[in-house]
């Protein structure tokens, strides 16, 4: 696939997951920021359109078309070059399939990943080894001590712009997504978060920033203790 193809895709639909755009994210670090880029400019339009109506809004229009009449052509021109940006925003929100609050801080970018990789939520057959996780935890001065659990995903991932850790555990409550994070992230942390599906919290660590996100329905508390006794990182 090449460049202008991709991007042609990738705006028409940032959320695409097919093989062929798979394999583009996977193996370019800034087409995964391009995509989280556009997810986030998809959730401020939705934000933008979404203020409530003034009672008096349409007498105000009234009024603005009247006040029209008496302007100048150039003033004329950029009233219609407003109400054609106005009409693309609604055009662009209306002709996509799921707009979510996500925002500028830490937990507004990890639900954005979340979603992102939703598929692997649903994959309950995956797995990899603590020895295997801990290689990748290595290179944040990091190591799990042990896990009596299933952890079915884990990755790198670009953070809006930090290369993180993406992890995924199996608990009974249902699987629990974990980001590990350097402390140079640059994004504000949020304690606690959630949307309509899920919730989240951040702990911030000496030496790294975790975040978990679920489902409404689990608990993390316990997760995030056990995280808490067992994450350890070097002095």
């Amino acid at each position: 696939m090449d460049e202008l193809e991709f991007r042609r895709r990738l705006l028409s639909d940032p959320a695409a997951r097919d093989e062929d755009m798979s394999l583009e994210l996977t193996l370019d670090p800034a087409k995964q920021q391009l995509q989280q880029d556009l997810l986030l400019l998809d959730q401020q339009i939705k934000a933008s359109l979404s203020v409530p109506v003034p009672p008096d809004l349409a007498d105000k229009l009234l009024l603005g078309q009247s006040l029209l009449q008496h302007k100048k052509i150039r003033q004329q021109r950029w009233w219609l070059g407003m109400a054609a940006s106005v009409m693309l925003v609604a055009g662009l929100v209306h002709f996509r399939d799921q707009i979510y609050p996500w925002h500028h801080d830490l937990g507004g970018h990890a639900l954005a990943h979340v979603y992102h990789e939703a598929e692997m939520l649903e994959n309950e057959n995956a797995s990899v080894n603590l020895e295997q996780v801990n290689q990748l935890l290595s290179d944040f001065g990091g190591k799990l001590t042990t896990w009596p659990g299933t952890i079915r995903y884990a990755r790198f991932c670009n953070f809006q712009g930090t290369r993180s850790l993406h992890l995924i555990f199996n608990t009974e409550q249902g699987p629990v997504t974990v980001f590990i994070l350097p402390k140079n992230h640059g994004l504000p942390n949020t304690d606690d978060f959630s949307d309509s599906l899920f919730h989240g919290r951040s702990m911030q660590l000496e030496k790294a920033d975790v975040v978990l996100v679920a489902g409404l329905q689990q608990t993390l508390a316990p997760m995030a203790s056990r995280l808490y006794q067992q994450l350890q990182f070097q002095i």
